[in-house]
């Protein structure tokens, strides 16, 4: 069997068998759309690898001439896990996809099917790392002849512990959801995000448009995480929170929008008639022994209240008129 970039190869009774590689190939193949299903989901590397292995999808035109099954790491070709699969392939062995249909081989008729998988984990041409690696299952164009940088495959992530010498499917990731409210009192703007679930942790980005505003860390069970805000311009602001997971084990999100309009000290302008509500803000420097404020309008019809706290903001209220 012939190999492009000089991969040694050799044949086995009868069958073409990949034993060995002369040097590690860097593969940047055609993956195709498909789904890979093994039993068992988890083992021993260096036991049986597979005892069955079936693909979704058949092999496009153009790439029925064999197919393989092969190891990869870091898109690094490790070795190859099978028999090469051809048109011959005895029906006992099941179907290897070729004709365009899907592929499905077990060991229940054949213990030692070779084409489910020919060798273990442990015994590949280049020892994997402790991390992810590839199932690859490849459709070959040429019957002698691999590709491995051009010829269709589906793929399979797994990964592997080289402490423990195991393989397992690797645990999908939880999806997360952020949520943000925003308040404003002031020129301070308080912002709440939410994140679900809540035993996620990682950092919460708060964000005004491309500009990081605050990076405030999320332990697992913490609640909702709270972002403020100081001295923040007057104007319409826009702010988004960005959920950063410290582990794979959840997906990161962002959430929608929040805004608030920011007017600390902005006196409304005159009005020619009518009544009107609403607030006026000034900026006091606190004094040692406290101070005091004068409002001096024309046409006061109403004495200002005593000033009372709220929210941490002396408030009086009192009407003007407009003329």
């Amino acid at each position: 069997m012939k190999l492009n970039k000089k991969v040694a190869s050799l044949a086995v009774a009868g069958a073409l068998l990949l034993s060995g590689f002369g040097a590690v190939q860097s593969a940047q193949a055609d993956q195709i759309p498909g789904i890979i299903t093994i039993t068992p989901s988890t083992g021993s590397a260096t036991g049986t690898f597979l005892q069955s292995i079936a693909v979704s999808v058949g092999g496009p035109v153009g790439f029925r001439g064999a197919s393989t099954t092969a190891v990869f790491q870091g898109g690094v070709l490790m070795g190859q896990v099978s028999l090469t699969r051809t048109a011959s392939m005895p029906a006992t062995a099941g179907t290897n996809g070729l004709d365009g249909n899907p592929a499905a081989m077990d060991r229940v008729i054949t213990a030692t099917n070779g084409n489910v998988s020919n060798r273990a984990l442990s015994a590949i041409a280049t020892p994997l790392a402790t991390g992810p690696f590839e199932l690859r299952y490849y459709y070959h164009a040429s019957s002698i002849e691999f590709d491995y940088v051009v010829d269709k495959y589906v793929s399979l992530p797994l990964t592997f512990n080289a402490t423990t010498q195991t393989w397992s499917t690797p645990v999908p990731a939880t999806p997360s959801n952020t949520s943000l409210t925003a308040g404003v009192s002031g020129n301070t703007v308080t912002l709440t995000a939410t994140v679900t679930p809540d035993t996620a942790a990682g950092d919460v980005v708060f964000k005004e448009g491309v500009n990081t505003v605050a990076t405030v860390a999320k332990a697992a069970g913490s609640g909702p995480v709270v972002a403020t805000l100081l001295a923040v311009p007057n104007g319409s602001r826009t702010y988004t929170a960005e959920f950063v997971p410290s582990s794979a084990a959840f997906n990161g999100s962002t959430s929608g929008t929040a805004s608030v309009n920011v007017s600390f000290g902005i006196i409304p302008a005159p009005i020619d008639a009518g009544t009107v509500t609403g607030n006026i803000t000034v900026d006091i420097a606190q004094g040692a022994g406290g101070g005091a404020l004068t409002l001096t309008a024309s046409n006061l019809t109403s004495a200002l209240t005593t000033p009372v706290v709220v929210g941490g903001v002396l408030t009086a209220s009192g009407s003007v008129s407009a003329s």
